[in-house]
């Protein structure tokens, strides 16, 4: 008799990314600017999102694309990245502001009717998320913990916005709140319905105080108003977040060490100002031409031509 072992399989969800390009080409000064992705120059922001939708490739069937035109035509005809899907869905945000760069993330969690993991373009693997992981009822990257800009902005909102939603709780400043807050290089999970009300609260954040923000920082504002709310409507509903990076970081650097993958890390993700940094922007892209050098070359003779 031939016994027949059954092999559960791995749960496997979708990863999506999402570009909404109108932030990527407005010019700033500002420090919390998204002009290139974030990054020093334009060539190493179309690096940084090649070498992501490729490494995810290796380890997910379904890897999708949430963008407008201008990116479809970037990231799909000229770069030829192999997403499995796209929607040109963010042609919808017309003339939104895009110092609020993260409402684009938003309407990409919103469309999703299946568990994802989102990741943002400047997110690369050297292997799969753990099962544990992608079967959670919510996911993030890991925990904000009492970050000074968490306080700084919480503060500027107290003091000028109308209105502020009723799970959030009362800033009361530095010595009276601590914060915490999720960051969200990476999110999702399987509650999708988790998501469409939280996408909805955040942009009804946005507008209601339409008129008071030009009153704080905005760049700013999108880590609260995708952050930090999540965090709050998380907690509010009783549903446990699970996190890549179990333990709250004090400065991101364990995501940006790029010379120790994939020995010690198998991720990397440049948090805010770190794109600003040269040795890690050159590290990325010696990494990306070692890596794909067929795709690395094209992208080069693109930037040469000017067709991007």
């Amino acid at each position: 008799m031939i016994l027949l072992l059954l092999q559960i399989p791995h749960y496997v969800l979708k990863i999506v990314q999402s570009f909404w390009s109108v932030p990527s080409f407005k010019p700033s000064h500002s420090i919390q600017n998204r002009s290139s992705g974030g990054w020093l120059d334009s060539a190493y922001n179309y690096f940084s999102w090649a070498y992501s939708c490729l490494q995810f490739k290796k380890f997910y069937n379904e890897v999708e694309l949430v963008t407008d035109t201008r990116g479809k035509e970037i990231l799909i005809d000229l770069l030829e990245l192999p997403y499995t899907n796209f929607t040109t869905h963010l042609d919808c945000l017309g003339s939104s502001d895009p110092d609020l760069w993260a409402i684009g993330k938003l309407h990409a969690y919103k469309l999703q009717d299946t568990p994802f993991i989102h990741a943002d373009g400047d997110v690369i693997i050297w292997e799969p998320f753990s099962s544990s992981l992608e079967e959670s009822d919510l996911i993030a990257q890991n925990v904000d913990q009492d970050f000074e800009f968490y306080h700084d902005t919480l503060s500027q909102i107290e003091t000028h916005f109308t209105y502020i939603p009723k799970v959030m709780p009362k800033y009361l400043g530095k010595n009276n709140n601590e914060v915490f807050s999720i960051n969200a290089g990476i999110i999702g999970g399987r509650r999708t319905d988790f998501f469409k009300h939280y996408v909805e609260e955040a942009l009804l954040f946005i507008h209601k105080n339409g008129h008071h923000l030009d009153k704080i920082k905005k760049g700013k504002f999108n880590t609260i108003f995708e952050q930090y709310l999540f965090a709050c409507i998380a907690r509010s509903q009783n549903i446990k977040v699970n996190y890549f990076h179990n333990t709250p970081v004090n400065d991101y650097t364990e995501f940006v060490d790029i010379t120790n993958i994939p020995k010690k890390s198998k991720y990397f993700h440049p948090v805010g100002l770190f794109k600003k940094e040269e040795h890690i922007a050159r590290e990325l892209e010696y990494r990306f031409r070692m890596d794909y050098p067929e795709h690395y070359f094209h992208i080069a003779d693109l930037l040469t031509k000017r067709y991007i």
